[in-house]
């Protein structure tokens, strides 16, 4: 079955993860946007399975507002999240109140993990590293 997915980032898509959704048979980018204020309501008008939400550059709140109304919109689209290593632990469990699907860290193997987190979010499965939920546990 078909995935389509959007990714809504604000300093652009990393060509690993474009390359990655474009190299999988079954899964297709539908949309790529920027972050703005209204992403919450465009992304929506495309109708995606999945949105990766890159959090780079942003502030939680903003991030967080955008989560919302997307899940308002699409409640049954699946959410991942990415983020940068070192974001704040209160940080992200703000993001994971927000009823994401899965978050992930960007690093060097981001793309086999863009691809698994899509296929487990759409099991209903969670996805998160376990050193951020050694972090978490420590905070």
């Amino acid at each position: 079955m078909m995935r389509t997915i959007c990714c809504v980032s604000h300093p652009g898509l990393e060509d690993e993860i474009r390359e990655a959704i474009e190299q999988e048979e079954e899964m297709k980018l539908v949309c790529e946007l920027p972050y703005i204020q209204t992403v919450g309501k465009l992304v929506p008008l495309f109708k995606p399975d999945v949105v990766l939400f890159d959090m780079d550059g942003l502030q939680v709140g903003d991030a967080v507002s955008a989560v919302n109304k997307i899940k308002t919109e699409l409640p049954h689209a699946k959410l991942i999240v990415l983020v940068s290593y070192g974001r704040k632990e209160s940080e992200l469990l703000r993001m994971m109140e927000a009823d994401i699907d899965s978050l992930l860290e960007k690093t060097v193997q981001i793309r086999n993990q863009v691809i698994n987190a899509i296929e487990a979010a759409m099991n209903n499965q969670y996805i998160m590293p376990h050193h951020l939920i050694d972090r978490l546990k420590k905070g």
